[in-house]
């Protein structure tokens, strides 16, 4: 599981969003004035980054939102490399966005032994 938290600020989001979004997900932003879309789109795929755990840098470019929900709590998929993710966004105080996204069939379950 992945968990980002974010809180609305100014940002570019034209530029964030035509450098790392994927073409679906500009579409999607494209025309919008609502920095709230900007925000639960990036909320989203980072916690499923976060979740994976290989890092922003690897992961930041092969991952793409498939699907936007219809309304608030509908869950957004979240797709990196082949692996799926649904992701849970919230917003707080209409300025604070969360997201929560796990692994819909995880391919690879593995563990450390830390004793």
């Amino acid at each position: 599981m992945g968990l980002d938290l974010e809180q609305e600020r100014e940002v570019d989001a034209s530029a964030l969003a035509t450098r790392f979004f994927s073409l679906k997900e500009a579409e999607w932003f494209e025309g919008s004035t609502n920095p709230a879309l900007f925000f639960k789109l990036w909320t989203c795929r980072e916690a499923a980054i976060k979740g994976d755990g290989r890092g922003l840098s690897k992961l930041l470019g092969i991952t793409r939102v498939d699907f936007l929900g219809e309304g608030n709590a509908a869950p957004v998929e979240v797709q990196i490399g082949s692996e799926r993710w649904e992701a849970i966004h919230w917003k707080v105080e209409e300025c604070i966005h969360g997201a929560l996204a796990f692994q819909k069939k995880p391919t690879l379950i593995s563990w450390c032994d830390l004793r």
